[in-house]
């Protein structure tokens, strides 16, 4: 109490008394005297005051405050050898000190050596290898971390938020855009529920991106069972198709479009001069201008 009240002095005078110090620690580190809670830490150890798992996850986090990487150090040793190696909440700690630190190594020692971890301890060593220009490792543990189902496992856990179908499409289109898309298809594949419309549309749309011809011809099949007369699929797959020079299978889409009278609305483009809005259609014909339209194109 004396502690959050900002009374130190007398917070001082009962912890002298007290069985247990990690309330003035927390005092101290609560009121921004950080250099006074790591003081009282030595004071602890020095005296041979049991610490337990929440003393060193405070001490931690003083460190961090104070960016002293060589008390860090001793902090985590005072971690394995009290017995308290495997706590999830220290150790988290300590990944995400690493990490910003820039000693990504001893970050992902630390995590490997964790029996249990949660999505803020992944999301502390994924941070660390981007913001330490180590993009590839961070996709590679962040697909890791989504093989593991932590994202959604952590959704139900943590915040008692049941996983639906909006989420997985978001997850997909995430992966997608990233090119990783076999780890978008297994999304789908390996979902506790029936993949969507949306789901499929995500993995169709990165296809189309990414000239996957393979999983985009999935993807539409699956997705003409589902909405038949949805013309944006059919151009989806026409437009991958078209990129990956299968002009045969351009017709056939083509004409499928014409069978089921869907009608490709031509692109359109508009350009602003002098308070004037002039439209372009491709194949147009009919602007002022179109034969030195054409020429400049």
């Amino acid at each position: 109490m004396y502690s959050k009240c900002g009374s130190i002095d007398d917070a001082h005078c009962v912890f002298d008394e007290m069985p247990k110090k990690n309330a003035i620690i927390a005092g101290y580190e609560l009121h921004g005297y950080s250099e006074e809670a790591l003081s009282m830490y030595y004071d602890m150890r020095d005296s041979g005051v049991p610490m337990d798992h929440f003393t060193f996850s405070m001490i931690i986090r003083t460190c961090a405050r104070l960016a002293s990487l060589e008390h860090a150090k001793q902090a985590h040793a005072g971690l394995v050898r009290h017995g308290f190696g495997l706590d999830i909440v220290a150790n988290t700690l300590l990944v995400d000190f690493y990490s910003k630190w820039g000693r990504i190594e001893d970050a992902h020692h630390v995590f490997d050596q964790m029996p249990n971890k949660n999505v803020i301890s992944w999301n502390a060593l994924i941070a660390g290898y981007g913001n330490h220009g180590r993009g590839d490792e961070a996709v590679e543990m962040f697909e890791k971390m989504l093989q593991e189902g932590m994202i959604f496992e952590s959704m139900s856990r943590d915040y008692k938020i049941k996983p639906r179908a909006m989420h997985y499409a978001c997850m997909i289109e995430l992966l997608g855009q990233e090119g990783n898309l076999d780890e978008a298809f297994a999304i789908i594949r390996t979902a506790p529920l029936k993949p969507t419309a949306n789901m499929w549309a995500a993995l169709l749309t990165a296809c189309r991106i990414h000239e996957n011809l393979e999983l985009g011809k999935i993807a539409a099949e699956e997705l003409y069972g589902m909405e038949p007369e949805k013309q944006s699929n059919y151009v989806v797959l026409l437009n991958i198709y078209n990129s990956c020079g299968k002009l045969k299978e351009v017709a056939a889409v083509a004409q499928t479009l014409r069978r089921k009278d869907l009608r490709m609305l031509p692109a359109c483009s508009w350009i602003e001069i002098k308070k004037q809005v002039h439209i372009f259609h491709s194949g147009d014909e009919r602007h002022a201008q179109t034969r030195e339209i054409y020429e400049k194109l």
